[in-house]
């Protein structure tokens, strides 16, 4: 939807809970980034406070190419394709997106279409991605992302313990569709490995005190450029006004970047918990 412009934080947590249960609550450590004291939504860009401080979550992504497609590149891992929060123990079913500022150019969110993308493999492959898991770690997907944006905030040791890693289907059947899509793909994924396979503490503390990220990961990265071809996506150049939202359990989405010093992006978020019952 576009023209939203006048909407405040509350209305936006109004409109938001449409598509389903807003989540109340920030993650801890991302509650800095609150908007206007309005505990579900948060802020994303690179605005800041009256005392010159960030006051939005920003993770420092390049622009989209000169193609303008946002076809994964393997060589280069970008862009960075995902569904969201994965490495929870209930993933959220869905986001929304309202922009407040946005720049002349870059900053486009660009989604995929995982149940096309899992229908145009072959039979073979639908049935080994089948047998497989996503192992998903909050702690790692942080200390990965703040290796390129230093302000991305971590886990602290207690933070990390309350925080134990996810397992979630390669392959997701949609609770109310019964559609089968693609899923799993985080920067928390540290593992995909066939369903139930046994880790040991120490390959944990590999995957989130090293930040290592176990070589299984590839059967994920390798399928991203043809789910991502042109066929499955669509780019989103935003304006100020626009509301998106769009279903964790079947797209992925990726963020593109744009000129963080002559420019102001603000963005705000809710996260959607549950379907509305």
């Amino acid at each position: 939807m576009r023209g939203l412009t006048d909407m405040t934080p509350k209305q936006f947590a109004e409109v938001s809970a449409i598509f389903g249960d807003v989540e109340p609550e920030l993650d801890v450590n991302k509650r800095k980034y609150k908007v206007d004291e309005v505990s579900s939504v948060m802020r994303i860009g690179n605005t800041k406070d009256c005392n010159g401080n960030l006051n939005a979550m920003l993770a420092l992504t390049p622009p989209l190419p000169a193609s303008g497609s946002p076809q994964y590149q393997y060589a280069e891992r970008l862009p960075v394709w995902h569904t969201d929060s994965t490495y929870r123990k209930h993933p959220p079913i869905g986001s929304t997106l309202f922009c407040r500022q946005a720049p002349p150019e870059g900053g486009a969110t660009c989604f995929a279409d995982m149940r096309e993308a899992y229908d145009s493999l072959d039979a073979a492959m639908q049935e080994r991605l089948l047998g497989l898991e996503c192992v998903c770690s909050q702690a790692h997907h942080d200390a990965k992302v703040n290796r390129y944006s230093p302000e991305y905030p971590v886990l602290s040791p207690e933070q990390r313990a309350a925080n134990p890693p996810n397992r979630v289907p390669m392959v997701l059947q949609h609770p109310q569709t019964g559609r089968l899509a693609l899923y799993g793909m985080n920067s928390s994924t540290c593992a995909v490995l066939p369903k139930g396979t046994h880790l040991s503490a120490k390959q944990l503390d590999q995957y989130e005190v090293d930040v290592l990220e176990d070589a299984s990961v590839e059967e994920w990265r390798k399928l991203l450029p043809s789910v991502t071809a042109d066929r499955f996506t669509v780019t989103w150049q935003w304006e100020v006004g626009d509301f998106v939202v769009w279903d964790n359990r079947c797209t992925m989405h990726c963020a593109t970047g744009y000129d963080t010093e002559q420019h102001t992006r603000e963005m705000w978020r809710t996260t959607l918990a549950a379907d509305k019952v």
